[in-house]
């Protein structure tokens, strides 16, 4: 009976003592580089690039602004792996509207000039007991025009950071310029970063 009871000690005591190889395996399983693979809004309807047509679909109305094809391969989330540490850093890049707010008439039409650019917003993770991160980021967007004849017309503020199985989803409050009422429309705003 001793030996039994021994036996059954020593099996929870290695139960308990797993020891954890890579203490930092958390780290293989979301490093690397997320593309953006959708974006959707929850305010009122818009019309960002200036077509008077209103796309149930944020990421339909960011890939018809003027710069989309330039620009759409710079929409990553990119989180970088440094084995031994238990800190780094990540960065994931936003598309934003630039432009002008006003309108001109060209053939009888009004026309936008309404521009897709990119912000970066930087964070760091910790990793906590070998099979955990956590994030910290500063409240801060960095916004960035190719032109300085650009002027911003969208922000983020309030960002929270979730992860899943190959995805990264950042949810934002957001502001864009809207044509469709000619005004700054407010709303949440969810990007999709997959891996």
């Amino acid at each position: 009976m001793k030996k039994v009871i021994y036996t059954i000690i020593c099996g929870l005591l290695l139960i308990a003592c797993d020891v954890n190889d890579d203490p930092y395996g958390v780290l293989d399983k979301y490093a690397g580089t997320y593309v953006l693979e959708n974006a959707t809004w929850e305010g009122a309807s818009l019309d960002l690039n200036g077509d008077n047509l209103v796309s149930g679909s944020l990421l339909d109305e960011i890939s018809a602004l003027n710069g989309y094809t330039l620009r759409q391969n710079s929409f990553k989330l990119v989180i970088a792996g440094h084995s031994g540490l238990d800190r780094g850093y990540a960065c994931a890049y936003l598309p934003i509207q630039a432009g002008s707010d006003k309108s001109s008439v060209i053939n009888g039409e009004k026309c936008w000039n309404l521009n897709l650019e990119h912000a970066s917003f930087p964070f760091t993770y910790i990793i906590r007991n070998g099979s955990e991160m956590t994030f910290e980021h500063e409240s801060t967007v960095h916004y960035e025009t190719s032109s300085s004849s650009y002027r911003l017309l969208s922000s983020y503020t309030d960002i929270a950071i979730e992860f899943g199985d190959n995805t990264v989803t950042l949810r934002l409050k957001a502001t864009f310029f809207n044509a469709n009422t000619e005004g700054y429309s407010e709303g949440n705003v969810m990007f999709v970063y997959r891996k």
